[in-house]
């Protein structure tokens, strides 16, 4: 907990985010904290904007062409179908609605964002038709369309056009959001990235060595310099569009600062080395920050109306959820990221990289063909294994779905992955989500007919599942059929708090980020009724729990020193468990059945052999210890099952030997 005094409180307000203290003990060394007082400004909407600054100016616009200048309303009265004179009353704005107005660019060195917007404004007024002869009147209504052009960065706004309004009237230009950042629908997005390289980087349309990061920034104009930003983990770098004075770090780490001039990419130092990994993060973050330049200018210099101080707009940390939805500034950061591995692996030159290596690796399997062409395409165009798999999957091959799982930080085994859209490889926290919510999956654990092994529900049997180096993995013949083998899952629209990785195409992480169901297509029932009988075990048969574990420990060929190593539980504790001379403890069974790797069905035969039986319906810690016994004490170690328990406040089950 941070304690902070009255003048402490004082500098923070000046010092958002962060703030910078002393070492209490005296060190002499600063420590930043994040800033308990500081709110991130609040995004501006800019229909909400044009309203309270522009509705006279607009209304007097439409009053101006019908009154004064007797603009032709397209309207007729058989009342007074003579009508010279028409007078507005009531008049209301309907809907504002910003779109790209897209100026010529001159040269490379022109300045590739665009401030200028194209403001239409729909009016309703009620009209008065009047003849001054025989001073009769009849009224009727009208919607009026004034059309502008705002230029967000000087402020200056051209001289409205007003017309009557027309449904199919609608704007060339490319659709911008209320908050004034572009409209690009995912269909689309490649079509945007090939107008930029045709732009600015031509040669790189057909080789990917040419897609270099900083001859793109030159050419737009954008400088690249580096600064020690903090050792955050995400935060590579930034986009400033105007002059600010940055908190930065020193050489000896600590703070300072730096005076960033204009359209400036700023740079963390991590960026500067020369191995492949940091080759690809410094331009996948140079690529990331000029397309911030060139389709999000608008955006920028909009929220500058707002807040003035504002010099680069960055996504600082996790996703914010608001009534399941995301800020607009994540959203910003999600359509420059999915831009970005677009850019990076354009679809043309890409297509023909893929059809180049499946024609070299025709003669392997299909898994091992789509690994080999993943991993091709990862280093000819510098990217991660992540976004070239991926790509592949949006270009027509959903069948690289299947390969280089990255679950729960490891690798899992490849798989033959079909067409229909089905995800196999599934988190421990995705998988424990569906348990707490879906009564067939827990009804499916207590069966024992499944396990949970290297990222995948298998069926427990020797035909899918085998024992290597004291690990159970999946079988070749499971990786081939996986359907046949594992448990199906759909992705579920996610309406959950994610930690959102702004850098997502720079590291491994893992493959399937969104919520997932259980494939109800699947036979539940039939499942039920697969072969019980691969691991009967001599705990079923045995009376009590010292004749269960004394037999479970022969048969799986477990000694006493093993068993303590693994668990942490002294060897005198163990001796009098097999003798009947003590109970053991809820805890320490539960770490013996994760260090001895037996199966959810001999696990809960120990357990009742003990005298304990509980379900998920009780509450914590049954809910995670139930969780535990289903789908982790098969692959994973007493201590990362201790890791589990932590995250969740409960107390570890033993204290393993690290040693």
């Amino acid at each position: 907990m941070n304690m902070f005094t009255a003048e402490d409180i004082d500098r923070l307000e000046d010092q958002a985010p962060y703030g910078f203290f002393e070492d209490p003990l005296g060190t002499g060394n600063l420590f930043r904290y994040q800033n308990p007082l500081w709110e991130p400004a609040r995004i501006g909407n800019f229909q909400d904007y044009f309203r309270a600054e522009y509705h006279d100016w607009v209304i007097g616009a439409v009053r101006q062409a019908v009154e004064t200048e007797g603009m032709d309303i397209n309207r007729h009265s058989s009342r007074v179908p003579g009508y010279d004179q028409v007078f507005l009353e009531n008049p209301e704005i309907r809907s504002v609605k910003g779109s790209e107005f897209r100026v010529p660019w001159k040269t490379f060195e022109d300045d590739g964002c665009n401030t200028t917007i194209q403001v239409d404004t729909v009016i309703t007024s009620d009209v008065v038709l009047y003849e001054s002869r025989s001073r009769m009147s009849d009224h009727s209504s009208q919607w009026f369309r004034v059309r502008t052009y705002l230029d967000l960065l000087s402020g200056d706004i051209s001289r409205p056009v007003v017309s009557v309004y027309q449904r199919e009237d609608n704007p060339c230009c490319r659709s911008l959001t209320d908050e004034l950042y572009p409209v690009i629908p995912k269909d689309q997005m490649d079509s945007e990235v090939n107008r930029i390289l045709t732009r600015y980087l031509p040669e790189g349309l057909n080789d990917p060595t040419k897609l270099q990061g900083e001859m793109l920034a030159r050419r737009l104009g954008l400088k690249i310099c580096y600064a020690n930003l903090g050792n955050s983990g995400h935060h590579y770098g930034r986009l400033y569009f105007e002059a600010q004075d940055v908190a930065v770090f020193d050489a000896d780490g600590m703070p300072a600062e730096i005076t960033v001039m204009p359209r400036t990419i700023l740079l963390d130092i991590r960026l500067q080395g020369q191995s492949w990994s940091v080759t690809r993060k410094r331009e996948d973050t140079i690529a990331h920050e000029c397309l911030h330049y060139i389709e999000h200018a608008c955006f920028f210099y909009f929220q500058q109306l707002h807040h003035e101080s504002i010099a680069f707009l960055a996504s600082d940390g996790p996703v914010k959820v608001y009534h399941g939805e995301t800020t607009p500034l994540d959203r910003v950061e999600r359509q420059t990221s999915q831009l970005t591995a677009r850019l990076r692996m354009p679809r043309e030159c890409t297509r023909q990289k893929i059809l180049e290596c499946l024609k070299k690796y025709q003669h392997l399997n299909q898994m091992e063909a789509m690994n080999r062409t993943i991993h091709d395409l990862s280093w000819t165009f510098n990217v991660s294994y992540e976004t070239a798999k991926y790509r592949m999957v949006e270009l027509g091959y959903p069948e690289a779905r299947g390969v280089m799982n990255f679950i729960d930080g490891r690798y899992v085994d490849d798989y033959a992955a079909g067409d229909d859209g089905r995800r196999f490889a599934v988190t421990l926290e995705q998988l424990e989500r569906e348990y707490q919510r879906n009564p067939k999956l827990r009804q499916l654990a207590e069966t024992d007919e499944y396990v949970y092994v290297g990222g995948y529900l298998v069926r427990f049997s020797p035909e899918s599942v085998r024992l290597e180096n004291g690990k159970y993995r999946l079988t070749s013949t499971a990786q081939m059929d996986i359907s046949k083998y594992c448990i199906g899952f759909n992705a579920l629209p996610c309406r959950q708090h994610h930690d959102y990785d702004p850098d997502s195409f720079h590291l491994d992480h893992n493959t399937h980020p969104d919520d997932l169901r259980m494939d109800e297509h699947q036979s539940i029932d039939a499942l039920m009724k697969l072969d019980h009988v691969y691991h009967q075990t001599v705990s079923e048969k045995a009376t009590g729990f010292a004749e269960s574990l004394t037999g479970l420990m022969k048969q799986f060929k477990i000694t006493v020193p093993v068993l303590v190593e693994d668990t942490g539980i002294s060897e005198r504790t163990i001796k009098n468990y097999r003798n009947g001379k003590s109970a053991p403890t809820l805890e320490y069974i539960i770490s013996i059945c994760v260090a001895m790797g037996l199966s959810s069905w001999t696990s809960r035969n120990l357990l009742k052999s003990a005298h304990f039986t509980f379900d998920a319906s009780e509450g914590q810690p049954y809910e995670a210890y139930s969780f535990i016994i289903d789908y982790m004490t098969v692959d994973y170690s007493v201590m990362e099952v201790n890791e589990y328990l932590r995250k969740k406040g409960i107390p570890p089950l033993s204290m393993p030997n690290t040693k």
